[in-house]
């Protein structure tokens, strides 16, 4: 015999010391192994699935500190920006060709991430 299911309404813990003796009452020499409630068994067999998904959530967190942190280093880099524009215009520039230095930089980042993104879907669109 492997194993053993036993039912129960109570307290499946409290069980356990009669189980053994109605198991040795039947055969005193069949060995008994672990025994354990069904919400322990569960347990058990999900610990594997929860660490892994545990690990997941912790690496996804890092993943958006990881991808902020140059978006947000960008906005610094703007900010500061906009004092170079104000002298650019001050000396004369016209608003057309200010406004295309910011736009020509947003175009570099924004095809930068189309690229990425389209290097990143490439193999689940060919498999």
């Amino acid at each position: 015999m492997e194993s053993l299911d036993v039912r129960t309404f109570a307290d499946p813990s409290r069980l356990i010391s009669q189980v053994r003796q109605a198991v040795r009452s039947v055969d005193p020499n069949l060995p008994i192994g672990g025994i354990a409630t069904l919400a322990e068994q569960v347990s058990s067999n999900l610990a594997q699935q929860r660490l892994i998904a545990r690990l997941t959530r912790y690496s996804e967190s890092w993943l958006w500190v990881w991808l902020a942190w140059p978006l947000w280093s960008d906005v610094l880099h703007r900010r500061s920006a906009y004092s170079e524009l104000g002298i650019r215009l001050a000396l004369g520039s016209t608003r057309w060709s200010a406004l295309w230095v910011v736009l020509r930089e947003s175009f570099i980042v924004i095809g930068a991430g189309i690229l990425v993104g389209a290097f990143c879907l490439w193999p689940e669109r060919v498999s």
